[in-house]
């Protein structure tokens, strides 16, 4: 369970991070405009604004909700101070028929966690699906695999 938490915070803040840097017209300015703000709660360790950025069909790993993803960052603000991650090949993708529908994948490595999980340190693929509301775009899913 505790991995799971790591996970989810560990590796959704490598995907923010990885976003952060969308430029372009409408869908990608409001996309860049919702995963700064999203990576700004997160730095400042605020889970209650961070889940405002899920939408409410929200799934990780197929399996846990948008609940699970609130409790998940508040229990790995508390317990992982100093993790490192560096987002690599980053590609986001506005869908060409749907503009209220975007993909985002990168890769992901993760370090600073060796004494804690010796075995989860290392690269991870990251994919995530995000939807427009209005102006703002709101995380549908987020899966990962090392």
């Amino acid at each position: 369970m505790r991995r799971r938490l790591f996970f989810f915070t560990v590796v959704g803040f490598g995907l923010i991070t990885a976003l952060s840097g969308c430029n372009g017209r409408d869908p990608e300015v409001t996309l860049a405009r919702s995963i700064n703000e999203l990576e700004t709660a997160i730095q400042s360790k605020d889970a209650s604004h961070a889940t405002d950025f899920l939408h409410d069909q929200f799934t990780a790993q197929s399996t846990n909700n948008r609940e699970w993803a609130w409790q998940t960052m508040k229990a790995s603000f508390m317990m992982y101070q100093n993790v490192n991650v560096t987002v690599l090949n980053r590609r986001t993708t506005i869908d060409a028929h749907n503009k209220t529908r975007a993909t985002v994948e990168a890769d992901v490595f993760l370090a600073g966690i060796e004494s804690t999980f010796p075995d989860k340190m290392g690269l991870y693929h990251v994919s995530s699906e995000w939807r427009r509301d209005g102006n703002q775009w709101k995380m549908i899913t987020l899966k990962w695999e090392q």
